[in-house]
């Protein structure tokens, strides 16, 4: 199945996005919603990582309380870089099953924030990049997971600067609070299909 790449900066709009395509018929797969799931209890992720950082990540439920691990991986990049050399190859295992799971379509889309520097996008035939300006995406970060500035400033930095993400992408969509969103997923979903139809 010709495999679509959607990726961009923390808090750009990626989940927005992927529902617009999702409403055009079009199969999602989120490896964020893959790494949550990956991260409940009794998985295999879960008990590593509870093993590498303690007890002290845990909520009274058991479950890995996010804030506290979020606060330890972007102040400590060498634990960043464990949890994901951990985490990253089971997701694609399990993105790679969901997408054999799945019937025949036009094309499936695969929504992945590092996409670059995971070296996915070489598992996908096109790759969209949501532009979003970093002030959008800082003001985001702190409504959204109710974060101070300093922490939301670290999280955006850690990963692949906007412009790089830019230039390595095959396709830009604009996600700002004025743009046409819509009209704009629904152009790139034609040039898909025709990319998809010119495939050998």
């Amino acid at each position: 199945m010709f495999r679509v790449g959607l990726t961009g900066g923390i808090a750009s709009g990626k989940s927005t996005i992927s529902q617009l395509f999702y409403k055009l018929g079009i199969p999602v797969i989120d490896t964020d919603i893959i790494s949550h799931q990956l991260m409940q209890i009794g998985q295999a992720a879960y008990e590593q990582t509870v093993l590498h950082f303690g007890q002290k990540i845990l909520s009274r439920d058991g479950n890995i309380n996010r804030a506290k691990l979020r606060q330890i991986i972007f102040s400590q990049p060498q634990q960043k870089l464990w949890l994901e050399k951990m985490i990253h190859p089971q997701i694609l295992t399990t993105t790679e099953n969901r997408i054999a799971s799945l019937s025949a379509g036009d094309y499936v889309l695969v929504v992945v924030p590092l996409m670059f520097e995971t070296g996915f996008n070489k598992l996908v035939n096109h790759v969209i990049a949501i532009d979003c300006p970093i002030e959008t995406q800082q003001k985001r970060l702190i409504q959204r997971d109710k974060i101070d500035s300093k922490l939301a400033r670290e999280m955006i930095s850690s990963q692949l600067d906007n412009q790089s993400r830019l230039e390595l992408a095959d396709s830009i969509i604009v996600n700002q609070d004025n743009n046409n969103r819509e009209m704009d997923v629904l152009k790139l979903h034609k040039k898909i299909l025709n990319l998809q139809q010119e495939q050998p």
